[in-house]
């Protein structure tokens, strides 16, 4: 994948690629965040994570079932059932879903 960095052309191999999601990923920097601080285009960044993540597996983080899911317990209300969901998304965007 290629890019346009002060009107000259970037190539980056899969090694180079791989060691700028390792960077990503340490610095705790969101992918846009880190982009714009590496001056990198974040769709070329986005793409290759993209492809070298279908091409190997094996290289993405074990992660256990509790990673992935957070059990909740709710009580059983005896009238009729609403609800309301709030997801906090980050970068203060809030989903709010309700149910009378």
């Amino acid at each position: 994948m290629s890019e346009q960095v002060n009107g000259q052309r970037i190539r980056r191999s899969k090694a180079d690629w791989l060691a700028l999601f390792e960077q990503q990923d340490q610095s705790g920097l969101s992918q846009l965040q880190f982009c714009k601080q590496h001056h990198i285009a974040v769709g070329a960044f986005y793409n290759a994570r993209c492809r070298f993540a279908r091409q190997s597996p094996v290289e993405s983080p074990v992660r256990s079932p509790q990673d992935e899911f957070l059990s909740l317990t709710l009580p059983c209300p005896s009238g009729p059932v609403g609800w309301d969901i709030e997801l906090s998304l980050g970068g203060e965007v809030v989903l709010r879903i309700r149910r009378p």
